[in-house]
């Protein structure tokens, strides 16, 4: 009876069009590929957590890049999304071989198990390059179509500034589906917007993004703990009294007892005074630790390849 139901109400819903139905099912499957679920720690979360390892359409239907795809405006939750939108994507993400349907067709998941994530994450960083400089304006698309002559891109990714999450960096992160194509990108002299672009391994741009990452950090912290003094560390200073004619006093064995006196000085009665620096937390990676972050790994904005972006989000 319920598959009964579900299959009317998908016969109701109305088809998407060619163009919206290309570009979720791209994203889709980007979602729940090997380039983005090993790091995507909420969705990834999300799966694991369910016991036939499908997640709700409608979940997947709420993310930002979805919703553009969509139409859908405003505030868009999972349980505000319509049901003849969530089945229209099912339709959709059917012609998928990387993707499962549940009957129903309100869950969606991979069609085959994902691997150890540290060992997949491993095979995916060799086969990504790491391209610089490149334009702060550049669109994804625009990456993808340049590289794609070096080989078939699986995603492109434009990770943020560390010290300004609203800024791409400038360098682009280019998956390929070889790890030959990818180390063939190397022995080539590439020009993108009448730069000359460097290409190096991403493992040489993740361990120079980490060390920026901890002087950035270690900067916020001092910064928030006071003049830069290192978090801990009690200050004790004296303060002087200044009599009116223009001498200087300690304060420290003859202590100000006159109140009103200390007053005009425009000091406090106080011999000794301490300081604890405080430490605020820089603003962290986030291997996406919500559903509006899972439409790019961590600080980056990204999509598979042919995805179209509206704008560039999320280190040099």
């Amino acid at each position: 009876m319920a598959t009964t139901a579900a299959a009317a109400a998908a016969a109701a819903a109305t088809p998407l069009d060619e163009a919206k139905a290309r570009n979720v099912l791209r994203q889709v499957e980007f979602y729940f590929s090997d380039s983005n679920l090993p790091r995507d720690g909420f969705l990834r979360r999300t799966v694991e957590e369910s016991e036939d390892g499908l997640v709700s359409l409608a979940l997947i239907c709420s993310f930002s890049r979805m919703r553009s795809h969509l139409g859908l405006e405003g505030e868009v939750k999972p349980d505000t999304v319509p049901e003849e939108t969530v089945l229209a994507v099912a339709e959709v993400l059917r012609r998928s071989s990387s993707l499962r349907i549940s009957e129903d067709g309100k869950k969606v998941g991979r069609a085959k198990e994902l691997l150890e994530p540290d060992e997949v994450i491993e095979q995916v960083d060799s086969r990504t390059i790491a391209a610089s400089p490149l334009p702060y304006n550049v669109k994804l698309e625009d990456v993808e179509s340049f590289f794609a002559q070096c080989g078939k891109v699986n995603s492109v990714r434009l990770p943020r500034h560390v010290s300004d999450k609203r800024h791409f960096c400038g360098t682009a992160l280019v998956e390929f589906s070889e790890e030959d194509e990818a180390k063939g990108v190397y022995e080539k002299t590439l020009v993108f917007a009448g730069a000359d672009l460097e290409i190096r391994p991403k493992k040489e741009f993740d361990a120079e993004r980490e060390v920026k990452k901890e002087a950035y950090e270690k900067a916020q912290a001092n910064k928030n703990s006071g003049e830069g003094y290192p978090k801990g560390l009690i200050l004790a200073f004296k303060l002087k009294k200044i009599p009116a004619n223009g001498g200087a006093e300690q304060n420290g064995g003859d202590k100000v007892d006159d109140a009103e006196g200390a007053e005009k000085d425009g000091s406090a009665n106080t011999a000794e005074k301490s300081s604890i620096g405080h430490e605020d937390k820089a603003p962290e990676d986030k291997g996406v630790a919500s559903k509006e972050q899972s439409d790019g790994v961590e600080e980056t904005e990204g999509v598979a390849a042919g995805e179209t972006a509206q704008s560039v989000d999320k280190d040099c």
